[in-house]
């Protein structure tokens, strides 16, 4: 196997790797399987690189040069409809339930209003709801879908009461709050999925 991956997430403190790879193309459609490889396997280099925002997560760029893949590190089934495409929902539920999580604290602390309190205290239930749903589910999509569209006017009511007493923890969500907008065209795309699915 061979090839790169600009940056990955704790790529650098890992053990094993998850690799989505292409096995060619088949009846016009890209056919992908999921490779798990040890992170000090031979052929395999992790370089340290940086993100754009969240500097205190490690990240690297990972290259791999003829690495030696067996039978059994080849993971069963489409690399696509059952790892990659699930995956993306997972991530997103997660990802903004550490958020509402982190958010959570920030008002416990800075004593912010109730009614913004019992907004995130949704978002957590929700978040959390979400996770033990079907990840393929296209009402699990426009259920997340609903969640992500409700977290901007949150966040929003947390950063009008946090900007009246900045500190040190603010500037560093001033820093890191563009990680909201990434992939926010696949989201979009998959609530259209998700509602052409329901439609049919």
């Amino acid at each position: 196997m061979t090839g790169r991956k600009k940056w990955a997430t704790v790529a650098n403190v890992a053990s094993s790797l998850l690799v989505v790879v292409t096995t060619g193309v088949e009846s016009g459609v890209n056919r992908l399987r999921v490779v798990r490889i040890a992170a000090n396997a031979p052929g395999v280099r992790l370089t340290p690189a940086s993100a754009p925002f969240v500097p205190e997560i490690p990240h690297a760029a990972v290259e791999l040069e003829r690495v030696a893949i067996a039978e059994s590190d080849i993971l069963p089934g489409d690399g696509y409809d059952e790892y990659l495409k699930p995956f993306r929902t997972v991530e997103d539920v997660h990802v903004h339930a550490a958020l509402v999580a982190y958010l959570l604290g920030v008002a416990r602390r800075h004593r912010f209003a109730q009614s913004t309190i019992e907004q995130l205290l949704v978002l957590a239930i929700a978040t959390r709801t979400l996770a033990q749903l079907d990840p393929k589910a296209a009402t699990t999509h426009l259920a997340l879908a609903g969640v992500l569209a409700t977290v901007p006017r949150v966040v929003g009511d947390v950063e009008r009461e946090w900007s009246a007493a900045p500190d040190d923890e603010w500037t560093r969500w001033q820093r890191d709050r563009a990680l909201l907008g990434v992939a926010s065209s696949a989201r979009t795309a998959r609530r259209e999925r998700a509602w052409s699915t329901l439609g049919a």
